[in-house]
């Protein structure tokens, strides 16, 4: 005698899919006999009749049944006048998913929820899914490996900080839905810098031939930052060597202190302009170019010394006396103070001075040069 499991489709012996069916042959062959099947129960202490198969010509006998319980479940089949056959065993198992994730992670990036479903399989469909206001929402869907582990990124509130509750899931053929416990993920908010040689691809649009530095000369900046939003955001600032320390300490102040930053990025993205990147509200280092408005002069920003801080918020007089960019005009009046302005009160505007930088204020609110 063995047993199958009928109608599974792949969850064999979970609880609550497919049927149990309980197959054998009695010797001598001989058609009609009656055969009862006995199953002991997980936890019973003995065999109870479940039901009476009839053999065929060939002597077979089969039976299909109820799914058991969760556990083990040990079947025999009797003939009258005959030894017992032996005993068969299976286990059933409850589906169920773990979860492992860790408890805080840098909000820009999105970290591993690893777990192992039961049954374990490859194939299952598993979803990590997130809390939200209006219930448990999915956020992200994979499927297990073999012996059922999966790993899935979590991808929800990336740039937003607090803690995400999570939790994984599978749903059973038959439309039970196995959840693991849920789990809290605090996304925080670190700057993160990371420093590196410029290369060429770094500045395609603001380093020319025949400029005053190199790539050679300059370091490419990696750094999260606050946006108007109020969230976290990855931006980029090219500067010169010499200033890496006194920028990490000065923008770090910034971070610290929640002063959004509307967009950095190199300006190559709008090649190389710098009217054009100012409109963007870009913060920007390195742009080998003229001064904006005075053509005969080289601007610091060539020899990567100096940086624009959020360019609409704090505007630029050119020497014909016109401030730029014009999507900042209404900054020109330093009163009100308004999110994302440089003052000598703000924390970042003394940060920068003490580390070493000279600020244009009174014609040029964005420009910082060391």
């Amino acid at each position: 005698m063995s047993l199958q499991c009928a109608g599974c489709g792949g969850w064999d012996w979970v609880a609550g899919v497919g049927q149990t069916r309980v197959v054998g042959m009695v010797l001598p062959a001989r058609a009609g006999t009656p055969v009862r099947i006995l199953r002991k129960a997980p936890g019973a202490a003995a065999y109870v009749q479940v039901a009476t198969a009839t053999t065929g010509t060939s002597g077979a006998f089969s039976w299909t049944g109820p799914m058991g319980a969760v556990g083990t479940s040990s079947y025999q089949a009797v003939v009258e006048g005959a030894p017992a056959s032996a005993q068969v065993a299976r286990a059933v198992v409850a589906p169920s998913v773990t979860m492992t994730v860790p408890p805080a992670t840098d909000t820009l990036k999105n970290p591993p929820v690893t777990g192992v479903v039961s049954p374990r399989i490859a194939g299952i469909r598993v979803r990590t899914e997130v809390l939200t206001p209006a219930g448990w929402r999915t956020s992200q869907i994979g499927t297990t490996r073999a012996g059922g582990a999966f790993t899935l990124p979590l991808t929800y509130g990336q740039g937003a900080v607090g803690v995400v509750t999570v939790r994984t899931a599978i749903t059973v053929p038959n439309g039970v839905v196995a959840a693991s416990p849920s789990r809290g993920i605090n996304r925080v908010a670190v700057m993160d810098p990371v420093v590196r040689g410029t290369v060429a691809a770094d500045v395609p649009r603001t380093h020319r031939a025949g400029c005053p530095v190199g790539p050679a000369s300059l370091r490419t900046i990696d750094m999260n930052h606050w946006g108007f939003d109020g969230r976290i955001h990855r931006g980029r600032l090219v500067i010169r060597t010499a200033n890496v320390t006194p920028i990490l300490n000065s923008f770090q102040t910034a971070f610290n202190g929640r002063f959004p930053i509307r967009e950095m990025r190199d300006a190559s993205v709008y090649g190389g302009d710098d009217i054009i990147s100012m409109e963007h509200d870009n913060t920007n280092g390195f742009n080998c170019r003229r001064v904006t408005g005075n053509p005969y002069r080289m601007s610091p920003h060539s020899y990567g010394t100096s940086v624009d801080i959020n360019t609409v918020e704090n505007p630029y007089r050119i020497p014909s006396g016109v401030w730029l960019p014009k999507n900042g005009q209404a900054y020109v009046a330093r009163t009100p103070y308004r999110p994302g302005m440089l003052t000598p009160s703000t924390p970042f505007t003394k940060a920068l001075l003490g580390n070493g930088f000279t600020w244009l204020s009174g014609f040029d609110w964005q420009h910082f040069q060391r």
